[in-house]
């Protein structure tokens, strides 16, 4: 028998079991499909797509503006973050990075000054803030930079099954402007949601920023 993804079976689905398990099937479709065309980008060209996307994200009045930003360090697949953590750090904003809990299901918000020494990885695999160093309460985060397998044009976001993020952001206080980080190839024109799959506000992949919020109307600034 099908079983729920742990983010849907925490919370119910979309109501009802048998809700959730045909919007499970068709969020694994897209994942795949999505990781496929990552995947089919030459290396060069994929490392060229990254940085102009993260010269636009670098360039955003929201970031430009945000004096303590969440971040995360890529994994496979994702567009290299370690030089927009750098650039940030460098420019004197306060960074955090998510620390996560498997157990629980749950993440933190943990401050770093020295990505070198500060980071290890985690059980996710991904790089995490060592035990030790200080926690940023998520009302004090300005913007957050959220990763994602897959978005479409009204900011919904597919993630990798776990539901850390939409957990953190449902956080009592959370107030950010969620961003997501993204090549073009995973900005889809609609996506499979549940109810509590919570969207993101700008997109900005290698060739545009796209606007997510006013009632997610579509637009875009180049």
């Amino acid at each position: 028998m099908l079983r729920a993804a742990p983010e849907e079976e925490r919370r119910g689905g979309m109501g009802s079991a048998g809700q959730g398990y045909p919007v499970r099937a068709a969020k694994a479709e897209v994942r795949r499909r999505v990781e496929a065309a990552i995947a089919a980008l030459p290396a060069t060209e994929r490392a060229a797509r990254g940085a102009r996307a993260q010269e636009r994200m670098a360039a955003l009045p929201e970031f430009a503006a945000a004096r303590i930003v969440l971040l995360y360090h890529s994994m496979r697949g994702e567009i290299e973050t370690s030089v927009l953590i750098t650039r940030a750090l460098r420019d004197g904003k306060r960074v955090a990075l998510p620390r996560t809990d498997r157990a629980s299901g749950t993440m933190r918000a943990v401050e770093i000054r020295n990505p070198a020494a500060d980071l290890f990885r985690g059980s996710c695999g991904a790089m995490e803030p060592h035990d030790g160093l200080p926690e940023v309460a998520p009302g004090e985060i300005d913007l957050a930079v959220v990763p994602g397998r897959a978005f479409d044009i009204h900011g919904r976001r597919l993630g990798r099954g776990a539901g850390y993020y939409d957990r953190y952001m449902s956080s009592p206080g959370f107030r950010a402007i969620r961003v997501a980080l993204a090549f073009d190839c995973q900005v889809l024109d609609s996506i499979p949601a549940l109810p509590h799959d919570l969207p993101v506000d700008i997109i900005v992949t290698e060739s545009r920023v796209i606007e997510c919020r006013a009632s997610r109307r579509d637009g875009s600034r180049e």
